[in-house]
């Protein structure tokens, strides 16, 4: 908190399937193989999002694991809280819809 009362908190978000391959320069990831419905601004033209490559369950373990990092280290730079972005589809959202997430495993199936 500041010397007025202000508080500084990041937001944490990962875009999953949201991402497009032309901006990453590699294929976007996501709770499944599965492309959003829409277009995106790719710095060229507008294009239909990609086609996401299915996270490993490791790389999920190793994703949970990156945002409990961030939210450590938050402190340390001096911000006061950490909001997790978990909506608009982005990637901890992927994991809750049923029409996104066709997993089969640990990582899938009814919330």
């Amino acid at each position: 908190m500041d010397a007025k009362g202000g508080r500084i908190v990041v937001q944490l978000m990962h875009t999953g399937r949201i991402a497009h391959a032309e901006v990453l320069g590699a294929q976007a990831v996501g709770a499944s193989a599965i492309a959003a419905p829409g277009r995106t601004f790719t710095g060229s033209a507008m294009r239909d999002h990609s086609t996401p490559r299915a996270l490993t369950g490791a790389e999920v373990e190793e994703v949970v694991a990156q945002y409990g990092t961030a939210a450590r280290l938050a402190p340390e730079a001096g911000l006061d809280g950490v909001e997790i972005h978990g909506a608009n589809g982005y990637l901890p959202n992927q994991f809750l819809v049923s029409n996104v997430d066709d997993r089969g495993d640990q990582w899938g199936g009814s919330v």
